[in-house]
Formats: structure tokens, sequence, C-alpha cells
């Protein structure tokens, strides 16, 4: 792998994003210089992500483009990191949430790893005190841009609605890609406890109106054979940097 562009979601996270950049200027030069950023602020009503680089006074140190999805549509990460995907440049991108952090050190070993097309891989992840919690993030994802597009991205009928992930990946494995869990490379994982605003807290998620299980048209789609996702990107946005 040459170089990687890492795609993040940002919603009202602005000390999440912090952690984030401070990361970032910890990477070394020779890593700096072969990883990019797509950061997509999804309609953050309070703290859009902007004004929280500009509060912090700290530019990204490696090569970003913030995009901003002008309507907060509750739930619309998969809009989000599909227009992340339409703007990437690199064969590879590395798509996760807002409280996934990718340290210096796993960065090397992603840039190690033997990867193949028609594959993605799923990281595990390690909390914040060291504890390995020896599963792979469900919403994590290394995998090369063409072959995320080579089912449709992600389907935005989802949007307004929690536990799209599942649906993701059957659908990706519909499209003959292969789902890889590794250990060859973990992400960090941040909760409440360790940063306030390091997730969602705007909605509810499982057992909540907003999971896409209770909505009829999702759960008959979850139901049903893999599909390829079409008419990505449904909302107004504008490019910020």
């Amino acid at each position: 792998m040459k170089d990687l562009t890492l795609v993040l979601a940002y919603y009202d996270n602005p000390n999440m994003l912090k952690r984030h950049l401070d990361e970032w200027a910890a990477y070394p030069p020779v890593l700096q210089d072969r990883v990019k950023v797509v950061l997509v602020d999804d309609g953050s009503p309070r703290w859009d992500a902007a004004t929280a680089i500009w509060q912090w006074g700290q530019q990204s140190p490696i090569g970003t483009k913030l995009y901003r999805v002008v309507p907060n549509i509750p739930w619309n990460q998969d809009g989000a990191r599909n227009l992340a995907m339409q703007n990437v440049e690199t064969e590879w991108a590395f798509l996760t949430d807002m409280d996934h952090l990718v340290p210096r050190d796993q960065l090397l070993s992603i840039f190690q790893m033997d990867v193949r097309s028609g594959t993605y891989y799923m990281p595990n992840q390690v909390l914040t005190n060291g504890t390995s919690l020896e599963r792979p993030h469900p919403n994590s994802y290394l995998m090369r841009a063409e072959d995320f597009w080579s089912m449709g991205g992600y389907d935005e009928d989802f949007a307004g609605h929690y536990g799209s992930d599942g649906n993701f990946r059957r659908c990706a494995k519909g499209a003959g890609l292969i789902e890889m869990p590794t250990k060859a490379f973990s992400t960090i994982v941040f909760r409440a406890d360790d940063i306030f605003d390091a997730n969602t807290k705007d909605w509810g998620r499982k057992d909540t109106q907003w999971h896409a299980r209770r909505n009829p048209v999702l759960r008959a789609k979850i139901g049903s054979g893999p599909y390829r996702a079409v008419n990505p990107v449904r909302f107004e946005w504008v490019r910020v940097l």
C-alpha cells in the first residue's frame, strides 16, 4: 500500500477532533507524507468542525479535506461516508467512527500489511487503558475505494436510522467482497468517560424509534438478499477546506 486516506464523519465532536489532531501531529513525517484525511461534518448543530479547528488554533498536519452536510439529518453517517469516499484520491481508505483513533504505531502496521483487492479488513479494538476487546469494530473498514463503489457504497435509504452496518457488510458480500477481521492493527476506542463528546448523543440507538429494524421498509431490506446501493449523496453539502 503506497498511501492511505482516513475517512471520518464528525458530529459535534470538538474535543474528540482535537484528540485526532494531536495524534496526527505525532505521526512522524514519513507517515504524514503517506496519509490524507477526508473529514465530513454531518450537519453539526452546535459545534461545527471548522469552528472547532479554529477554536483549537490547530490546523491538521496532514493533507485534509473538510466537507459539511448542510441539513442536520439524524444518523446520516452513511451519507457522510459516501460523500467522503467520492473525494478520496488514494487507492485505499480506512473508514472509521469519530470515537476510534489510529495511533502512529498502528498506522505503521497498516502500511506493513499484505492487503488484497476484493477484501476489506476490520481491525481489533483497544480501550484507552490498553485492554484489548479481542473483537473487530463492526463499522471500521480498511478497503479500496474501487471495492467500496463496486457495491454502490452505503444505502442512504437508511439515513435517519441507527444500525445499518450489518446491511453494509451483507451487501459487500453480495458484491463478492471478502470480509477479513484482523489483529494486524487496532484502533483505540474512546468512551464518554474518556472524552465526553466522543460519540453521538442526540438520538437513540438500539431499542428506540431510531433503530433500522423498527422501520418496516428497512426491516424488509435487511431481510432480503444482497443488493447494490443506488443514488449516493442525496443531500446538500459544501466544501469547507
